[in-house]
C-alpha cells in the first residue's frame, strides 16, 4: 500500500468528496481553494507525503496538486466504489494526519475516526460552506473533542478554530 522507503515519513492523508455531493443540493463537495490553503497548512506543520484519497484522480490532479510547491511529496490514491474499504485500512495504519474537506461526508469522517492519530484530524468547518446538512447536525456529537476545526479567513489563511 506504500513504499518501503516512506513508512517512516510523516503521512497526512486528505479525503476529496465529490460526485454526488456536487447536485443533491443538501451537501458541500470539496472546495478546491479551501484544499490547497489547508494542504499547505498541514504541511508546513509536518511535512512529509501527502497521500489524498478521491475516487476523481483527474481532477485532483488538476485542481489540486498542480497548485501545490511539493507534488513529488503528493501520492493520489484512486478509490473505486467497490474498493473503499482499502482507504480506511489504510488510514487504520498509515495515516499520521487526516483532512476531511467535506465536513458533512460520512466517509471522510470514518477515515478520521479509524486513523492511527485521532489528535491529528482536521476538518473543515461546516458553518463555512453552502451545506445544509448543517442545520441537521449537532456538531458535538459528530466531531469528536479531539479533532481540529479549521476555517478559511477572508484572505484565504487558514485559521483553527
Amino acid at each position: 500500500m506504500i513504499r518501503r522507503k516512506d513508512e517512516l515519513r510523516f503521512k497526512t492523508c486528505v479525503h476529496i468528496r465529490r460526485g454526488d455531493f456536487l447536485s443533491d443540493g443538501q451537501h458541500a463537495g470539496t472546495d478546491k481553494f479551501f484544499t490547497i490553503r489547508a494542504i499547505d497548512h498541514l504541511y508546513t506543520l509536518h511535512s512529509g507525503l501527502v497521500i489524498i484519497f478521491s475516487n476523481d484522480p483527474d481532477y485532483v490532479q488538476k485542481q489540486i496538486v498542480d497548485h501545490l510547491d511539493y507534488k513529488r511529496d503528493v501520492i493520489i490514491m484512486k478509490t473505486p466504489k467497490d474498493e473503499a474499504m482499502k482507504d480506511l485500512h489504510f488510514s487504520q495504519l498509515h495515516c499520521d494526519s487526516v483532512l476531511i474537506t467535506a465536513p458533512s461526508s460520512t466517509f471522510g469522517w470514518w477515515i478520521g475516526y479509524l486513523s492511527k492519530n485521532q489528535s491529528n484530524v482536521y476538518y473543515r468547518d461546516i458553518y463555512e460552506t453552502e451545506d445544509s446538512v448543517k442545520y441537521q447536525m449537532v456538531e458535538e456529537d459528530f466531531f469528536p473533542k479531539s479533532w481540529k476545526k479549521l476555517g478559511m479567513s477572508k484572505n484565504g489563511l487558514i485559521i483553527s478554530k
